[in-house]
């Protein structure tokens, strides 16, 4: 099932994405907040260097 998923993930990378914790975690929220960031800018700043990655 893991294997399917991942699969899955691999080729439709855009709806899991946003669900997975580990693209903003609280230290980033933290750091987002403090610096007075726009959020939505912050995660698709990181959406970008992940698709850079892959």
């Amino acid at each position: 099932m893991q294997s399917w998923v991942a699969s899955v993930v691999r080729q439709y990378p855009d709806p899991w994405f946003w669900l997975h914790t580990r693209w903003i975690r609280r230290a980033e929220m933290r750091r987002i907040v403090k610096k007075n960031l726009d959020f939505t800018e912050e995660v698709f700043r990181q959406y970008d260097q992940h698709r850079r990655m892959t």
